[in-house]
């Protein structure tokens, strides 16, 4: 995974080993120390929820074409990451966001419905992912374009929907931190770095400030 180090300031390296299984990729030890093996195992539906996995093919990141692994890897910078999210309308997100890099994958599927294709990803356990967790999937169109769909990660997983399939690349957004406001040297309000949402300071457990 050398060449994952040249986008490592778009996606901190959170790189999962992926499966080999046509329809799983599975998480192995990583920065954050996964000390067993956990699966996403990726479906699909149509518009009306009717599974199309018998007729889904997923090629799991260590069995892509490299040429195409590559290719995506160099052309995702962080410029690039942005203006794709922006491009297809994802709101709510933190101006000072990061990413953690999930997995890539490409995946197949005949006689695409209309509607377009719901890409069911479910979690048994998995510490790179969790609920509540925010996560843009990137997919990159026939056509060579790129679009993103946000999703939260529910109980057992999340979804995304698109009109083709083609290589995926899949992203959490992570706390980059909170973001304090302070007035003549003291804090005053503190917001979550990942959903900008207000947030009460932890005071300290011998002074309690």
């Amino acid at each position: 995974m050398r060449n994952l180090k040249k986008i490592a300031a778009i996606v901190l390296a959170a790189t999962l080993c992926l499966g080999v299984s046509a329809t799983t990729f599975a998480a192995g030890p990583s920065q954050t120390d996964v000390e067993e093996p956990a699966d996403i195992y990726v479906g699909a539906t149509d518009k009306n929820g009717n599974d199309l996995t018998g007729s889904l093919t997923i090629t799991p990141e260590d069995k892509m074409d490299p040429a195409v692994k590559e290719a995506i890897q160099k052309e995702l910078t962080q410029k690039v990451v942005e203006d794709i999210i922006a491009a297809s309308g994802i709101t709510g997100l933190p101006d000072n966001k990061k990413f953690d890099y999930i997995g890539m994958m490409d995946a197949e599927l005949e006689n695409a419905p209309d509607g377009g294709i719901t890409l069911v990803f479910t979690l048994t356990d998995s510490a790179a992912l969790k609920e509540g967790d925010v996560v843009c999937v990137l997919h990159q169109k026939h056509d060579g374009t790129w679009e993103a769909r946000k999703a939260v990660v529910g109980k057992d997983g999340f979804t995304a929907t698109f009109d083709e399939l083609s290589p995926f690349v899949v992203l959490k957004v992570t706390d980059a931190g909170d973001v304090k406001v302070e007035k003549d040297g003291e804090e005053v309000a503190r917001y979550s770095g990942t959903t900008g949402e207000p947030v009460k300071a932890k005071t300290s457990p011998q002074t309690g400030e």
